[in-house]
This record gives structure tokens, sequence and C-alpha cells, in this order.
């Protein structure tokens, strides 16, 4: 399966409440907060729509000990509802996308459109 790098900036999402009822943004921080603080899939959608399931470095998740902190995987489930900038590879599989992530960084906030 190819593997290929990105950088992307999206919000932070909990997968459970944006699948089944299509929940996210502000008015939502606090329950994805809590949905992700109980091990619910984090996401992330960009401003075009595309959503990537987060996933942690298989190296960093086997190893943990032989990575400085922080996580950044861990991070990005502490920021849902945020704009995110995030770097990793990303594989595609039965028409899901999953972003590995290497890297994290609160963005700056987007625009509201129009």
């Amino acid at each position: 399966m190819k593997k290929t790098f990105i950088k992307v900036t999206g919000e932070i999402l909990d997968m459970g409440c944006f699948t089944s009822h299509g929940l996210r943004g502000s008015t939502h921080r606090e329950c994805a907060r809590q949905c992700l603080s109980v091990g619910v899939p984090a996401g992330l959608v960009t401003a075009d729509g595309v959503v990537y399931v987060l996933t942690q470095n298989h190296d960093r998740a086997m190893a943990p000990s032989n990575f400085p902190p922080p996580d950044p995987y861990a991070l990005c489930r502490t920021w849902p509802s945020l704009q995110v900038d995030v770097t990793g590879f990303v594989w595609e599989r039965s028409g899901s996308k999953f972003l590995e992530v290497l890297t994290a960084k609160l963005a700056p906030p987007m625009e509201p459109a129009g």
C-alpha cells in the first residue's frame, strides 16, 4: 500500500459524534473533549471537507520511551474543534483516509466563510 507524506490543516474531530450526527465546531467542543478522553477515535476535517482518521505513529506506540515528548497524536486528542497543522503519512483503505500524525501544532483560527 502506498503512503504519501502530507501537511494538512483542519479541525480536530471526535469521529463518533461527527460520523453519527455531523457534530463539530466550538459548540461541540466539550462533548468532543469527553468523547476523545474515553477513547473515541480522533479525526481531522479540512476546509474542503476531506476527513482523515488520525492514527499514532506505530513505532512510537510500540516503544514510546524511544521518542521525546510530547506525542503529537496525543496532543491532537486534546484539541477538539481547534484548527491544527499536521504532518504525516496518509494511507487510503476501502475508501477511508488515515493520517499517521508525525507533527502537530495549533494553527490560526480559520476566517468565517463569506
